[in-house]
């Protein structure tokens, strides 16, 4: 007995170089990716993630972003409470949170760092679909420490310029580059 094996051969090397162009995909961005299963614990995260968030793989996977050892805290300095994280409101809702920034204890650089975070949910294949189950979500970031310290600076100094034009005497004006006053 004699079986042409050729097209399933065909389809399973398209599977693998398929996936083999996924994780190259996210073992080269730039942003870090984290995927949480649809009970918000952390399954897999990319070299980025490790890098941005100073966390190893193993140290990382399992564990879940409600506990408040992670010491995040919201743009006020306020505790950012687990529940309120984007991932865990992209898997509750079913919906995609986007544009929220956060500050992350980095325990390689004893740093806290900034990041934006987005999340999209990933929702479960049929049957389930129509009942709006979610499946997990990934959360993506980036870190936005420079820039955030960058406009903190830019605020203070514009701040410390309109203290001294405001006790001063002096007459002060701003011209643009067509030398009209502004």
């Amino acid at each position: 007995m004699v079986q042409d094996v050729s097209e399933p051969r065909r389809a399973e090397d398209a599977v693998r170089a398929s996936e083999q162009r996924h994780r190259l995909l996210a073992d080269t961005m730039l942003h870090g990716v984290v995927y949480q299963d649809a009970q918000g614990r952390n399954v897999e995260m990319n070299p980025a993630a490790e890098r941005i968030l100073g966390q190893t793989r193993e140290g990382f996977v399992g564990s879940d972003s409600v506990s408040e050892a992670h010491g995040t805290l919201r743009e006020d300095g306020s505790t950012f409470p687990g529940h309120a994280h984007p991932a865990l409101l992209a898997l509750r809702t079913g919906l995609p949170v986007r544009g929220v920034v956060m500050g992350v204890w980095n325990p390689q650089s004893r740093q806290r760092r900034w990041l934006r975070v987005d999340a999209a949910p990933l929702a479960m294949l049929a049957p389930h679909a129509e009942q709006g189950l979610v499946a997990g979500v990934f959360a993506v970031f980036e870190g936005i420490t420079e820039r955030r310290e960058d406009e903190l600076a830019l605020r203070q100094m514009n701040q410390r310029l309109a203290l001294t034009l405001n006790s001063t005497e002096t007459m002060a004006f701003e011209q643009d580059k067509s030398l009209r006053y502004t």
